[in-house]
């Protein structure tokens, strides 16, 4: 079984409304993204910066692409979401594009579940 291909599932699914993901941290403190309990390949490790926000910000900008910009919002830089800025940066950021939203719907100790939605 390989690893969960997102934007292959997006276009094959027509998953046009949204989804729901979840971010695991493993014990050597890496972030990876999890969809329908399955292993993306989006993941994040290393030390000193804010990992839950650099991995949705990854796949969010895989998955759709160049975004609009907006000067005034941090974590919109280039058309692209800046990672390592935070979840409510990066959501204020995703939410600056009409119709999308990004929401946390549960905080655990080694995990967090999300949602995408796209109206």
């Amino acid at each position: 079984m390989g690893t969960f291909n997102l934007k292959k599932v997006f276009r094959e699914y027509n998953w046009d409304s949204g989804f729901k993901f979840e971010i695991i941290w493993s014990n050597s403190g890496v972030a990876r993204i999890y969809i329908n309990d399955r292993k993306t390949k989006y993941s994040v490790g290393g030390y000193g910066y804010d990992k839950e926000s650099s991995v949705i910000a990854n796949m969010i900008n895989n998955l759709i692409g160049e975004q609009p910009y907006n000067s005034k919002i941090y974590g919109n830089r280039d058309g692209l979401l800046s990672g390592g800025v935070g979840f409510s940066s990066i959501k204020e950021s995703f939410e600056s594009i009409s119709n999308y939203k990004l929401d946390k719907l549960y905080s655990g100790k080694n995990s967090n579940v999300y949602e995408i939605k796209f109206k």
